[in-house]
């Protein structure tokens, strides 16, 4: 096989495995962590979130297909940011609601965290700002 086969394949495998630990990072870790505080339930792992983790493992295949060229640029900023929404949609959009059952009582609780999904989302932007500005120094000095 040519080195640009065997390139390619390594890219593609590194491009999985990057989509895989961006879907654990924002589609299963920081909804975990948020929701343990509340005792809300979790359901990333079901079928109804599937198609995210397809998102991710693309997303990740395509941004490192395109690592060191210029149109990867505005991609890599919208990776980030479509990362940080797919987390405010797992979270319902920062609205929190869950029941605890106190004998004899039953709660009703919301909690509104959309200020810290607002964080986490201008944090990936500007993760994915720094990101493009290194690729754009990358492509300047070639």
């Amino acid at each position: 096989m040519s080195t640009k086969v065997i390139d390619i394949i390594k890219k593609l495998i590194y491009g999985i495995v990057l989509g895989i630990t961006y879907y654990l990072l924002y589609g299963y870790l920081l909804p975990t962590v948020i929701l343990g505080f509340t005792h809300a339930e979790l359901e990333v792992l079901t079928l109804r979130f599937l198609p995210y983790l397809g998102l991710f493992i693309s997303l990740g295949i395509v941004e490192e297909l395109l690592k060191n060229h210029p149109i990867s640029i505005p991609f890599r900023m919208l990776t980030k940011v479509i990362y940080a929404l797919i987390l405010v949609a797992i979270l319902n959009g920062g609205i929190i609601s869950t029941t605890l059952n106190i004998e004899p009582y039953i709660m009703s609780i919301r909690i509104n965290i959309t200020l810290l999904l607002y964080m986490i989302v201008i944090l990936s932007l500007i993760y994915g700002v720094i990101d493009s500005l290194s690729i754009v120094r990358k492509v300047t000095r070639s």
